[in-house]
């Protein structure tokens, strides 16, 4: 899906449908248009699309429909980094699929957001069980599920980068071979998003394996598709992995670039949240843009800016006041940035620090 486009024809669909009585389109219609909004990150009006979706399917007695919501609820909800809310979520839906009779895409559904849940959550271990179900699943002899290529490669590419993160280094190797290869089978075959995502991993893989350099190559193959997306998330995720990995190759005025350019998209995303939780669950899954460009400035040994910069960044959300409206076109982002703090002279001491991964800066 593609925000903007999406919106554009979900939104006169709606306004069709809202006096008929045909509930099922009605519900999926707004289970839509739900997706287009959370990807402009009007996260609001998704949230109300989905509560009067589901509404309506239970109202209505349309079951799996309403597992269906869950599920897409769920990985909203982690895509907003609410991981606590996602996995209540897929707690509820597991229990109502084994109370009932429900496709086996459902089950699917939910291990498949529950997995990344609990790796994002730093769960690894809880990750990779739910993630060796999924697997399954799809994999068995006579799987219900229909047959997709990409999303078991991008599976079994997610196994691989766990076992390896436990050092079980032969397993781990076979996976990534079987994902790489499945993967190249079928990069030509999915429309552009899919393949900028599926490029993701491998490059964040090769990037954790010291193969930056491969990492780099496979990234600025995909430049061209990212400058079309409408997807916010999928072009913050993208520029922000660039920015590492020309960091890791001390390229860093690119890495400064890429840096800047997830951050533009962070703050636009930013001035059309609605509330203080929003905009906490967009600081965490942004925040690294922001900590990437101070470290490039770090090594540029521009001290003082590096750490004005982190002060404006630690001050950007709680100062940010809700606006109407979604984020801006991208030829408009630029114009929307501006100094978001501006402190008085004064004599006292003021202590700055910036916490790292690898060690603090002060």
């Amino acid at each position: 899906l593609d925000g903007a486009d999406c919106l554009a024809r979900a939104d006169p669909m709606m306004h069709q449908l809202a006096t008929t009585q045909f509930i099922w389109l009605r519900a999926q219609s707004l289970l839509e248009r739900a997706q287009c909004r959370n990807f402009r990150v009007n996260l609001a009006k998704s949230d109300a699309d989905v509560l009067e979706s589901l509404n309506l399917s239970k109202q209505f007695h349309l079951p799996v429909l309403s597992m269906r919501v869950l599920g897409i609820s769920a990985g909203m909800k982690r895509q907003q980094g609410k991981y606590e809310e996602t996995w209540r979520l897929g707690v509820e839906g597991l229990k109502v699929y084994w109370q009932g009779t429900y496709p086996v895409e459902r089950l699917d559904q939910f291990y498949a957001v529950m997995f990344q849940d609990a790796e994002e959550s730093h769960y690894p271990y809880l990750a990779e069980s739910l993630l060796r179900h999924n697997i399954a699943l799809r994999i068995a002899p006579k799987s219900e599920i229909s047959k997709n290529l990409l999303r078991e490669g991008m599976l079994r590419l997610e196994l691989a980068n766990l076992l390896n993160a436990r050092h079980a280094g032969d397993e781990a190797k076979s996976e990534m071979q079987t994902a790489s290869a499945i993967l190249q089978s079928v990069a030509r075959s999915y429309p552009e998003n899919f393949r900028v995502a599926s490029s993701l991993k491998p490059a964040e893989n090769d990037l954790q394996q010291q193969e930056a350099e491969r990492a780099l190559i496979t990234l600025k193959a995909m430049g061209g598709l990212v400058k079309r997306t409408q997807n916010r998330e999928l072009a913050l995720n993208y520029y922000r992995l660039v920015g590492r990995v020309n960091f890791h190759l001390q390229h860093l005025d690119e890495a400064a670039a890429s840096f800047e350019s997830a951050i533009e998209i962070a703050d636009a995303g930013l001035e059309g949240l609605k509330n203080d939780a929003d905009r906490l669950s967009w600081k965490q899954a942004t925040e690294e843009s922001y900590r990437g460009a101070v470290r490039v400035l770090l090594a540029q040994k521009k001290d003082r800016e590096a750490l004005d910069r982190w002060e404006q960044y630690k001050g950007r959300i709680s100062q940010q006041k809700p606006l109407n409206g979604e984020i801006p076109a991208p030829n408009t982002i630029s114009g929307t940035r501006k100094a978001v703090l501006q402190f008085p002279q004064s004599s006292a001491l003021r202590l700055i620090y910036a916490n790292f991964a690898d060690g603090v800066q002060i």
